[in-house]
């Protein structure tokens, strides 16, 4: 987003709630640090350190809110890729319960509508009625791509992103879903070399057309109390007339302390266009997995989970057990056929101390493995983190963690994470006016 606009959007904001005599701000701050070493050959690397700030904001006045969220990078060692960045992920104007009915929201807003996700230059409106009991939600504008950069609102044709769900619980214990969307990406324009007409190598401007999915998608969710519960999800592209994703999960409670689920998933690949995996065929993928949980007590849960991966012409097996723990958890996992062949084994834990002021945190993964069957080296893969949470205080909090990998590749490769949050939420009363009675 434009650094211009977003500061007269900022000072009109403050100015507009500070006419009022109330207002609540709300947010976090967050700079964080990561050293890691490049390693060049096996022997030889460089060491980067990168640091990373991020903030939260919400302003509010009433039903009428301001939230943003952005963050910014910057190299403070060896200078390498783009030095310093600055990305609005989200930044937006909210009246809620307009009429008691609507939500308006204005800027660049995240969008979470089946099969409708991402980013938003624009406006979404969510309508409710019947006592929420129906939800239709409906937005439109520039379609914002990863890297977060905005080129306004011309050619809006070639970045088009328009969408809408409709939520009804009117069933009960029930949560159906239907959602569309039209999203157009603009593609840039390069050079390359094409032959002319006498073979000879020539210069030529390649302008690709935008590219263009609309998908329509349904979900649908039963709970029949604590006995099961059924999920359902379809998707279906109508510009390819293709399925792109289908699934169905079930979970039964078959006795007090044991449940038993179930799931098939088909899934259609979609690889960006610019990926260089584009070169290369696709396949939809089909996965049928099974598992069962079993509840020592409640503190401790063990699961065990089987899947069965079917591609074109190949299969591929995985098996995962394990315990889940209130300070830890720990599993061994197994991968066999069109993958590979992996096993690996995952133990991580935290113990808190002092009313959970200071709480340490470790963890293990040891990983061996091979690219295919037919293959006769088995590599391996040792790593381990220690770190600790420190929070002497609720709105203060400070994160280290302490990194370590060995492989065929780097012998030693350390690296270290740090981390300080500052939580900060005030009251403000810019204009409050006191009558003072005269006797």
């Amino acid at each position: 987003m434009n650094v211009h606009r977003t500061i007269l959007l900022v000072l009109f904001l403050a100015a507009f709630l500070g006419t009022t005599n109330a207002q609540l701000v709300n947010g976090r701050f967050s700079t964080s640090v990561y050293v890691w070493p490049q390693f060049d050959t096996a022997s030889a690397s460089r060491t980067f350190a990168r640091a990373f700030q991020t903030l939260q904001l919400d302003v509010s006045q009433g039903d009428v809110s301001f939230q943003t969220s952005m963050y910014g990078a910057t190299n403070i060692s060896q200078s390498f890729g783009n030095d310093g960045l600055i990305r609005v992920n989200n930044i937006f104007l909210r009246w809620k319960s307009i009429g008691h009915v609507v939500d308006l929201n204005m800027g660049r807003i995240p969008v979470f509508a089946g099969v409708g996700n991402g980013t938003v230059d624009g406006a979404l409106i969510k309508a409710k009625s019947l006592d929420e009991r129906l939800i239709v939600t409906a937005y439109g504008g520039a379609n914002v791509l990863p890297d977060l950069m905005s080129t306004g609102f011309g050619d809006l044709d070639k970045k088009l992103l328009v969408g809408s769900q409709v939520i009804t619980t009117l069933i009960p214990r029930a949560r159906i879903g239907v959602s569309y969307v039209n999203r157009h990406i603009d593609r840039n324009s390069y050079v390359t070399v094409r032959p002319d007409s006498l073979f000879n190598p020539v210069d030529v401007l390649i302008v690709p057309h935008a590219h263009a999915q609309q998908v329509l998608g349904i979900d649908a969710r039963y709970d029949a109390e604590s006995y099961y519960s059924l999920y359902g999800r379809y998707d279906y592209d109508l510009n390819s007339k293709h399925s792109l994703r289908g699934q169905f999960y079930a979970r039964m409670q078959a006795a007090d302390a044991i449940a038993l689920t179930g799931e098939f998933t088909y899934r259609e690949p979609f690889v960006p266009f610019n990926s260089f995996f584009t070169a290369f065929p696709l396949s939809p993928i089909r996965e049928i997995e099974g598992g069962v949980e079993y509840s020592f007590c409640s503190s401790y849960r063990g699961f065990g989970r089987f899947a069965y991966v079917r591609y074109v012409d190949a299969v591929d097996r995985r098996m995962t057990i394990g315990l889940n723990a209130d300070l830890g958890s720990l599993s061994y996992s197994w991968n066999s056929g069109y993958a590979g062949l992996l096993s690996s084994f995952n133990v991580q834990g935290m113990y808190p101390l002092f009313n959970r002021r200071f709480i340490p945190t470790a963890g293990f993964s040891y990983v061996s493995y091979r690219l295919s069957e037919d293959a006769t080296r088995r590599d391996n893969i040792f790593a381990g983190s220690l770190g600790a949470i420190v929070r002497p205080m609720p709105v203060l909090s400070a994160d280290v963690q302490l990194q370590w990998l060995h492989n065929n590749i780097a012998s030693s490769d350390v690296r270290l994470f740090a981390k300080l949050n500052y939580w900060f939420s005030h009251n403000f009363n810019f204009f409050q006016h006191t009558e003072v009675n005269e006797r």
